[in-house]
């Protein structure tokens, strides 16, 4: 499913994100240190209200970014699924419920996805912000303004390498906005391009898959079961492994690095192609993935 020329434009989303997030929050991260020089309560105020606006612009810029790439992905898919259904001389829509409004659902959700994800996340960092801010507030002031730039001082040093601009994920880890948006940004975009080819097997009434691994990058140990396997798209045949169960035991996952994949549809089984030998890397992604969601 993504072929080489796609490869390019999915890079070039990600480096067009990742240079607008270094942006914005390496400002958020200037306001804080230069209030950190002179922590008054004006100088608080101001970078209170600079962060605010600076998250509020960083958010409209990415999502106004985010809409036409991730229904361009879309596009993608669709193509690539309308030239493979012509190959096999599959002409004939067998699920006429699937319409356009669909595939623009299906979008319009990973966008709502996105924009709450990345709302909480500047919600992170006002969070981090603020624990600073009330670090400063409540430390000795016997010396007044004096003791306060000295603890001022301290914390800037500390903060030096990772600003606030970070978020604790659900598990706990610390993780750089800019890493996280780069990565999201390419997740996205790869399974909003998936997703519309999957759905316009579907209404062409083709449940069957095989995954196919184009040899750029050597497999990673959790898709390798996968490689050249046929899985069932909607659960409709019987004998095969869903999409669903295949991702949950580690198919498709973020920061996989062979991609680009491709996807085959409508395969002819040649025999013991729909059975997938599971390794322990699958096992304990499956257990991760449980976990995960009931966090």
């Amino acid at each position: 499913m993504f072929i080489s020329e796609d490869r390019d434009f999915i890079e070039e989303v990600i480096n067009e994100s990742e240079s607008k997030t270094d942006s914005f929050m390496s400002k958020v991260n200037n306001a804080l240190f230069d209030m950190l020089k002179n922590p008054t309560d004006e100088q608080i105020k101001k970078f209170r209200d600079t962060r605010d606006a600076l998250l509020v612009g960083w958010l409209l810029a990415m999502m106004e970014d985010a809409r036409p790439d991730f229904y361009q992905a879309a596009q993608i898919g669709i193509d690539v699924a309308d030239r493979q259904l012509a190959e096999k001389g599959i002409k004939e829509i067998k699920n006429k419920n699937i319409t356009k409004n669909t595939f623009l659902e299906k979008v319009d959700s990973r966008i709502d996805s996105l924009q709450q994800d990345l709302t909480a996340i500047t919600e992170s960092i006002k969070s981090n912000s603020e624990k600073i801010i009330k670090e400063l507030k409540s430390s000795p002031t016997a010396n007044g303004l004096k003791e306060q730039k000295k603890i001022s001082s301290e914390i800037a040093a500390d903060l030096q390498e990772k600003g606030i601009t970070f978020f604790t994920d659900k598990i706990g880890r610390k993780t750089p906005i800019e890493k996280y948006v780069r990565m999201r940004v390419f997740t996205d975009s790869v399974t909003i391009q998936r997703t519309s080819y999957f759905v316009r097997a579907i209404q062409y009434g083709v449940d069957l898959v095989r995954i196919v691994h184009l040899n750029i990058h050597p497999t990673c140990e959790l898709c390798a079961p996968f490689e050249g396997k046929i899985l069932s798209i909607n659960g409709d045949e019987s004998g095969y492994m869903t999409i669903e169960q295949a991702e949950n035991y580690g198919l498709f996952h973020p920061n996989c690095d062979h991609i680009p994949e491709e996807l085959e549809l409508a395969p002819v089984d040649k025999g013991g192609d729909g059975v997938i030998n599971l390794n322990k890397a699958n096992e304990k992604r499956l257990e991760y993935n449980n976990k995960k969601s009931m966090i």
